[in-house]
């Protein structure tokens, strides 16, 4: 063959497929580098712990193929969540700070998990050619969900419709919350409960897929067998656990002068605990900074009531 030189080479499904896979693997890498440069990840123990449980609960036996998937949090006030082919699941905090119950955060994971297992990304890769294109960050926002997963990495064959992509990333996005729900009944969560993520997500973009997914996912439900009623799961002490992330996500919101979420997550805080003493300081914050007429009296009385509770807060 190295005498008739490359052209006499020919290429079986299979190793194209392989060669994509590594293509995949390449651009995980270098994404996953470009995240830990431009963002800030948060690291906490109890959070961290949380969602090591509902992972565990979710596929018990760990997955048939590969690891355990590792959920890295981004410290950012966006609604996102995205996944890798090499198993990494990154998370927004403002996605997770908005949850209220267990069972969201399951069908959140498990419809991640399911685009991990059933490898979409090489399946959209097979679809898609991208020819020409710059970087998978060029002239876009880290927020956009890492569109790069649906159109990474050149595919072996002629370039496709640009319908026939969107009909495609729709065909895995359905199927991911299918599965994903499937996933969650499995693992004894409330599926009712859990569709209320889909409530949060509505105030974010896309709202009019936002609550078609929501729809199709109740009819689902409304046909589903359940075996067995789900677990009781108390959704004050998962709100408790997420203290330490809704008290770094009012700091970040106040900082980057996002009032109403801020204002959402401080009042979430005392409501779980009304004597906490660090949401107090921090709506004593919101109304200093955010300064309008009488603000300064509430501030006040906020940090009054932070010192009253904990004299000792730094």
């Amino acid at each position: 063959l190295g005498c008739t030189g490359p052209r006499a080479i020919g290429f079986t499904k299979e190793t194209r497929i392989q060669r994509l896979h590594q293509l995949l693997s390449f651009e995980a890498r270098r994404e996953q580098a470009a995240i830990a440069r431009q963002c800030v990840l948060y690291r906490e123990p109890r959070t961290e712990r949380l969602i090591g449980q509902v992972l565990t609960g979710l596929i018990p036996d760990g997955p048939a193929h590969g690891g355990m998937p590792k959920v890295l949090l981004v410290r950012d006030t966006s609604l996102n969540a995205f996944s890798f082919p090499d198993g990494a699941i990154y998370i927004h905090t403002g996605l997770l700070a908005r949850l209220e119950h267990e069972s969201e955060l399951a069908l959140l994971l498990a419809h991640e998990i399911t685009h991990i297992t059933r490898q979409h990304a090489l399946q959209a890769a097979m679809l898609e050619r991208r020819e020409g294109a710059g970087g998978p960050f060029d002239g876009r926002e880290l927020s956009d969900s890492l569109s790069w997963f649906h159109d990474t990495a050149p595919a072996l064959g002629d370039p496709v419709p640009l319908n026939a992509v969107r009909d495609l990333r729709r065909t895995l996005e359905h199927e991911a919350d299918r599965m994903g729900l499937d996933m969650l009944i499995k693992s004894n969560y409330d599926p009712y409960e859990a569709l209320e993520i889909f409530e949060h997500l509505k105030t974010g973009a896309d709202t009019e897929e936002t609550a078609e997914r929501a729809a199709r996912l109740s009819d689902q439900l409304a046909s589903a067998a359940l075996d067995a009623p789900a677990r009781p799961r108390d959704p004050i002490a998962f709100s408790q656990r997420l203290h330490p992330l809704l008290t770094a996500q009012v700091e970040l919101e106040i900082q980057r002068g996002e009032w109403e979420s801020a204002l959402r997550h401080a009042r979430r805080l005392l409501n779980d605990d009304p004597e906490n003493a660090r949401g107090h300081y921090l709506l004593g914050e919101w109304y200093r900074q955010r300064a309008e007429p009488g603000d300064e009296d509430l501030s006040l009385r906020h940090y009054d009531r932070a010192v009253g509770s904990d004299p000792l807060l730094p």
